[in-house]
């Protein structure tokens, strides 16, 4: 066992610290599920490199339950010379005999017990617990801290790049968009791109085509209908995108990359025949970001509004139709086939 003193760590630090060996208390507290189980698993894992074969969980429920971590703290292992106790604890607030219990725990520094404590992120009043206060004393606390929404797709990048994926900054934006925070959705969608790699660079297309991957509509036909000013078309797959439960977010990101296309930018899904739109001046490209603009606050919850309505305006706008109210009850309908 180390004999470090008191530490206090972010999570990306606690793989170096676990390089020289164990000590005998840990606190991992924190809201990211997925940092906090990770945290975790590398614990176990230096653990059972450090000879502990034997694992005890306990879950604390409004603080009862630490009778039994007593005695169990106290048995001697059949099986191992030491043991990893994992004590969750949801609330973060063990009671009155719980903070005892652990306060204890953590002064102890038993040769032959690791113990853990995993719980949510310790708000003021409880981080100056009697059992905090002993942890942060006499063993380590891994503080596990959000990503920031603005550090998020250079998160899920650093994350692609550790698992052998090669992604553009664009794709990494959309998949950041696309979980809005959370980095448990962002993490299953760098897993599921992982299954269908073919070794090329994964943009925003790859990621659209893995999303839309087993629907009967996607966003590449909306493109497509609106990039050949097909409004009715594009109404109708707007239609079904919204009955197959697709994410708004991914919406957006299709008629965001239509208007850049029209601006001179490289086009999303170019569309094809007489049809095909032209090149944009500056004033409908203005409009169109604003609503762009619009619709994304309507999304995130900041802006009162139906985002589906407000796609079929900007769709028809985008088609050349000029509209002053596109009716909710036009896209609950059954849509035509695409």
């Amino acid at each position: 066992m180390l004999d470090n003193g008191a530490m206090r760590l972010r999570s990306t630090e606690l793989a170096r610290h676990l390089q020289g060996g164990v000590q005998g208390f840990y606190v991992i507290s924190g809201d990211e599920i997925l940092l906090v189980n990770e945290c975790l698993d590398q614990l176990r894992a230096a653990c059972r490199r450090n000879g502990c074969e034997e694992r005890l969980v306990h879950v604390i429920e409004r603080g009862a339950g630490f009778d039994r971590i007593q005695q169990d703290a106290a048995a001697r292992s059949l099986f191992s010379s030491r043991r990893l106790m994992e004590i969750r604890l949801p609330s973060g607030k063990p009671g009155a005999l719980g903070n005892r219990v652990l306060a204890d725990l953590a002064a102890a520094g038993s040769a032959d017990l690791v113990v853990v404590v995993i719980c949510a992120r310790l708000a003021r009043e409880a981080a100056s617990a009697p059992w905090v206060r002993a942890a942060e004393k006499q063993g380590v606390w891994v503080d596990v801290w959000p990503v920031a929404a603005a550090q998020l797709s250079g998160w899920i990048m650093a994350r692609a790049a550790a698992a052998g994926l090669r992604m553009t900054n664009e794709a990494a934006r959309l998949i950041a968009e696309r979980t809005e925070g959370n980095l448990l959705a962002a993490q299953q969608e760098i897993d599921k791109l992982l299954l269908a790699d073919d070794g090329a660079e994964i943009d925003a297309d790859k990621v659209m085509h893995a999303v839309s991957r087993g629907t009967r509509y996607d966003v590449f036909k909306l493109a497509q209908a609106v990039g050949e000013r097909d409004a009715r078309r594009a109404i109708h797959i707007l239609s079904g995108l919204r009955g197959e439960g697709a994410e708004p977010p991914l919406v957006l990101w299709a008629l965001g990359r239509e208007v850049q296309g029209r601006g001179g930018g490289n086009r999303y899904s170019p569309g094809s025949g007489s049809r095909a739109a032209r090149p944009a001046g500056a004033a409908q490209l203005a409009r169109w970001s604003t609503q762009l603009a619009q619709i994304d606050a309507t999304i995130k919850g900041r802006r009162s509004g139906d985002p589906w309505s407000e796609f079929a305006l900007l769709a028809l706008d985008l088609c050349g139709r000029q509209a002053l109210r596109f009716p909710t009850m036009a896209m609950s309908g059954s849509p035509c086939s695409p």
